[in-house]
């Protein structure tokens, strides 16, 4: 539980700023789906801020919506944070479940 909760956050800025840029763009999850040839569920557990995101998923996100450069670069160091170990993770044995 504890190793969750460090990337919990960072998942669902992420994922609620990915969904925005879907709805400005004016594309259907299903048709983010079918460009980004993944399934509707890969790309509604993104959004949701379930699971870790893999960078390059990030980036075709963001190409196909059309986000800014900067924009870009910023979700995808954001899905980065997605993927990293909390400070926690160090002390492993140390901290109770």
């Amino acid at each position: 539980m504890a190793e969750d909760m460090g990337s919990t956050v960072p998942r669902r800025q992420l994922g609620r700023t990915l969904r925005d840029l879907r709805t400005e763009a004016g594309i259907t999850l299903d048709a983010a789906a079918e460009a980004l040839e993944c399934s509707r569920q890969k790309v509604w557990r993104i959004e949701s801020g379930l699971g870790s995101v893999r960078g390059v998923d990030v980036r075709a996100m963001c190409e196909l919506y059309g986000a800014r450069g900067e924009l870009t670069r910023a979700l995808t160091a954001l899905a980065a944070e997605t993927r990293a170990k909390g400070w926690w993770h160090a002390y492993g044995d140390a901290i109770p479940d």
